[in-house]
């Protein structure tokens, strides 16, 4: 269970790291359209009219699907995975997920100032990913030998 929870850290990464990437395509897409067309709509923006319209589809559904699936399997995990405060380091991650993906982004259609939040709160999941990942490739401190338990053997 701790190499399954180390994984799925690391796979919060990647989708994080995935979703910078995304919305940056996106934004480079629209400000080149707009250049290119002197404005942009918001017809346009849903319509993809632009090179870049799927960053933002890619961007929705990693955000509302794909990520809080991936911190919601990694909370089940972090209560078997016996990492030392592994299950705080889930719960907070798992916290900041569901705020990132749900509550920011309402609150940003409102107040588009938010979107900072947004991107700090993002920068805050990739860093408790990493070293939760981190802290389950460590050895297990409860291991009465200097070997791991049986379980997190990949051989």
């Amino acid at each position: 269970m701790r190499q399954a929870y180390r994984i799925l850290n690391y796979l919060l990464s990647l989708e994080v790291v995935i979703q910078a990437a995304v919305i940056a395509w996106f934004a480079f897409g629209v400000v080149k359209y707009a250049d290119d067309h002197g404005s942009v709509s918001h017809h346009q923006l849903e319509d993809g009219g632009f090179n870049g319209h799927a960053g933002a589809v890619i961007h929705a559904a990693n955000g509302f699907m794909v990520i809080p699936l991936i911190a919601l399997v990694l909370l089940v995990v972090s209560f078997r995975a016996q990492v030392p405060g592994g299950v705080r380091l889930a719960v907070i991650t798992f916290v900041l997920v569901v705020v990132q993906a749900y509550v920011l982004p309402a609150l940003s259609q409102k107040a588009p100032v938010v979107g900072v939040l947004h991107g700090a709160v993002a920068l805050a999941i990739l860093g408790l990913s990493i070293v939760a990942a981190r802290k389950a490739g460590e050895p297990d401190p409860t291991a009465t030998t200097g070997e791991r338990s049986a379980p997190d053997r990949l051989t």
